[in-house]
């Protein structure tokens, strides 16, 4: 596999970029349906939160979540593939950051993002906003470094300054958005990280064991144990810190440090936008954070540069 990524890296990043877009487009015209109210023709029965029917259509498409207000509009939720809303806005937004970043050259850069970031938008997903503004903004500030190097003291401060009022501003609106419509996932990510902070401080070097979620759910709120209550965890990196300690989280922290040694400035913005994600959904063991990690760590290897020139 290391052999393959260094001599193929951009290009298997590229297909999966193209696959991650080909979902979006095909969410994006059920989505649609969803939004004009063309009738369900079908549904399925899944065990997520509670068992219960979700429909869709033609089998292929369904709708697992209910609809949600953004900024004072009541949209449905694109899931996508999944049974979350989240988890398909994860998905979309490390493809939306590769392109970003990596994919500039090519015909369809343009067309590909407008895609995927019209597609996180119907997810209705706070963190999946949350990235593309960090990301846009990051992509902005990378563009004209140069320039900014070369300008006079005085005028980098009015810049920070204004770069820090649309942070706060964005971040802010985002953040209002998140508490007017999802008050109840408030609560349980509050309590999540209580819950998984205290799990840790247990054990901070070694953790409390791998995969060991009940010494999370144990320091949960009651009501959240009770039958019915909403008992999953969602902070990936307070899972990691509990499962195995700062120990186990220093593997996930391994391409970042690299990157940072070998001043690629680049990927580790892109490391540090995949560390948000990692921190507020909980994805540290899907097999695409996986894929992210072992690929960041090649492509922070000399020979990827001679390779993927």
């Amino acid at each position: 596999m290391l052999v393959f990524l260094l001599k193929r890296g951009t290009k298997l990043l590229s297909a999966i970029v193209n696959i991650a877009v080909v979902l979006a487009i095909i969410s994006l015209f059920f989505w649609i349906l969803a939004e004009i109210q063309y009738p369900f023709n079908s549904q399925i029965f899944i065990n997520w939160g509670g068992k219960h029917y979700v429909p869709g259509f033609w089998g292929l498409h369904f709708l697992a979540q209910e609809p949600a207000s953004f900024f004072g509009l009541q949209l449905v939720r694109n899931t996508g593939l999944y049974a979350e809303a989240p988890m398909f806005s994860f998905v979309l937004s490390v493809a939306f950051i590769f392109n970003l970043f990596y994919l500039k050259h090519s015909p369809t850069y343009y067309f590909r993002g407008i895609v995927l970031f019209a597609t996180i938008i119907t997810t209705v997903s706070t963190t999946g906003l949350l990235i593309c503004f960090l990301a846009l903004v990051g992509n902005l500030v990378m563009k004209h470094w140069d320039l900014y190097t070369r300008l006079p003291r005085r005028k980098k401060y009015y810049i920070w300054i204004g770069l820090g009022g649309l942070l706060l501003v964005g971040l802010s609106l985002i953040w209002i958005n998140k508490v007017n419509t999802f008050q109840g996932s408030v609560s349980i990510r509050s309590d999540d990280i209580k819950a998984g902070w205290n799990s840790f401080l247990q054990s901070p070097i070694f953790g409390n064991g791998l995969g060991n979620l009940r010494a999370i759910k144990r320091l949960m709120a009651s009501y959240r144990l009770m039958k019915g209550g909403n008992h999953g965890f969602s902070l990936g990196i307070l899972q990691i810190l509990s499962y195995g300690g700062v120990i186990f989280l220093a593997f996930y922290l391994i391409p970042l440090i690299m990157a940072f040694m070998r001043k690629h400035y680049v990927d580790a913005f892109v490391l540090l936008l995949v560390m948000v994600l990692l921190t507020l959904t909980i994805v540290n063991e899907t097999p695409l954070l996986i894929f992210i990690l072992i690929f960041m760590v090649c492509k922070e290897l000399p020979n990827w540069r001679n390779e993927n020139d």
